[in-house]
């Protein structure tokens, strides 16, 4: 099972965003030691709390400092950008990084405040978002000259210049619920899929990507999905709480209702820690309970991803604990890699008893 990071990122505006943008840094660079296959950098340009804004000039900085962990964007808020620069830098950082970028796009309404800095409105950002992504599609897979002209961008005789370095380019992913027009697109163009609908609603979704696919002959793999999560992890589910219980309140009540306008929660403060362990994509207690979840997720689903989202809830030391738990316990169960150990161990134990 892929498992990868998705960092947005959100920091408080009170504090100092040069020293931010270095923990996330750091972060990354932590997650390389640890063993991580990915991280996913967002693209944001309101609000005071996400402030990468450019998802690939952040990623050539990570990538110079690590030196195994793929990183891609998540996303490409395609309404804001021409296509062929979209394709262009990230054929671009395929080369420089060796084959560890990868392409997430969407049309860009994590935050409602940022089509809205641009003058957008949601029938406007989608049209451009789709046409945009098919353009974004023809360029990497093609070097037949592609002309469009479309409501806000044109193209002449347009060809890459630089082939994608890994064949047949680097992996794209796209972002979406249940929006028709992106699901339709995940299975024709064979693309990974961050999921931003509930488990409960995951299978709907599937029959129109699964559908998609093999209307233009290919298969669509649930492997190719990627489920969003929140982790806090340490050596007791108390301890977890704790960790985070004034950070993840913070977040909540101070960033996600106020600023982005989600509904407020009708939950006290002081219980918003352990309301979020109870849900089924929450990872919140010790490695142990993780497992449990991500095994029920994994069998209720399918996906063959799981993306972490970065969250500044604890303190530093807690944070990379918690990720440190996670790679010495976690992953290796997801990936089978200790199968081989605890059948070596057997062997020894039953040659020990029948001695004895």
């Amino acid at each position: 099972m892929r498992v990868g990071l998705f960092m947005q990122p959100a920091h408080h505006p009170r504090e100092n965003p040069t020293l931010a943008l270095e923990r996330d840094l750091q972060l990354i660079e932590h997650l390389d030691t640890l063993g991580f296959d990915e991280a996913w950098i967002g693209e944001h340009h309101s609000t005071g709390w996400e402030t990468i804004a450019s998802p690939d000039i952040f990623i050539m900085a990570a990538a110079a400092r690590t030196r195994h962990i793929k990183l891609g964007s998540g996303v490409v808020p395609l309404a804001l950008h021409h296509p062929l620069l979209v394709a262009d830098n990230y054929v671009l950082l395929d080369h420089l990084t060796r084959g560890r970028v990868m392409l997430g796009m969407g049309p860009g309404g994590g935050l409602p405040s940022d089509p809205y800095v641009f003058g957008l409105d949601g029938e406007t950002q989608h049209r451009r978002y789709v046409a945009t992504l098919d353009a974004v599609a023809q360029l990497l897979t093609s070097t037949e000259p592609l002309s469009l002209e479309t409501e806000w961008f044109t193209l002449r005789d347009a060809v890459l210049q630089l082939r994608p370095y890994t064949h047949p380019h680097m992996p794209l992913a796209l972002v979406t619920g249940t929006n028709r027009d992106t699901l339709e697109r995940i299975g024709r163009y064979g693309t990974r899929w961050f999921v931003g609908t509930s488990p409960d609603k995951f299978d709907e979704a599937w029959e129109i990507v699964e559908r998609s696919a093999q209307e233009v002959g290919r298969v669509a793999e649930r492997s190719n999905a990627y489920l969003p999560v929140t982790m806090h992890l340490a050596e007791s589910r108390e301890q977890a709480l704790d960790d985070i219980r004034a950070g993840a309140a913070r977040e909540r009540y101070d960033f996600s209702s106020p600023v982005t306008g989600a509904p407020l929660p009708d939950i006290p403060r002081e219980a918003w820690a352990e309301h979020l362990a109870e849900r089924p994509t929450s990872l919140i207690g010790t490695p142990g309970d993780a497992l449990e979840k991500i095994r029920a997720l994994r069998a209720k689903t399918g996906a063959g991803g799981l993306l972490i989202a970065s969250k500044e809830w604890a303190s530093r030391e807690a944070i990379w604990k918690s990720y440190e738990l996670f790679a010495r316990f976690v992953m290796p169960e997801l990936r089978g890699s200790l199968e081989g150990l605890k059948k070596a161990e057997a062997v020894a134990r039953q040659l020990v008893k029948q001695r004895s």
